[in-house]
């Protein structure tokens, strides 16, 4: 039940992102960070997605998010931010 109510929170905050991106320009930047632990299966880029959310901030609105395993037990985020 948890996970399913995260899923729909990760969700509808992407569209609300998606729609502000839409009415104006903006410019992404690449990030890429390494953090500990494994990508899951199901909601790896939206665990990366919520690191970026938390480090940079709501106004950074990551968007484009992939998590790739890197070495033992870490992974590689990536995800673009507004400048």
């Amino acid at each position: 039940m948890t996970k399913s109510k995260t899923l729909l929170s990760i969700s509808c905050l992407m569209l609300l992102v998606m729609s502000c991106l839409a009415q104006g320009k903006v410019t992404l930047c690449p990030k890429e960070e390494k953090l500990p632990g494994p990508c899951e299966d199901i909601g790896g880029r939206y665990l990366c997605y919520i690191h970026f959310l938390g480090k940079y901030g709501l106004e950074s609105k990551p968007q484009n998010c992939k998590c790739s395993p890197s070495g033992s037990d870490q992974k590689l985020c990536y995800c673009e931010i507004i400048c």
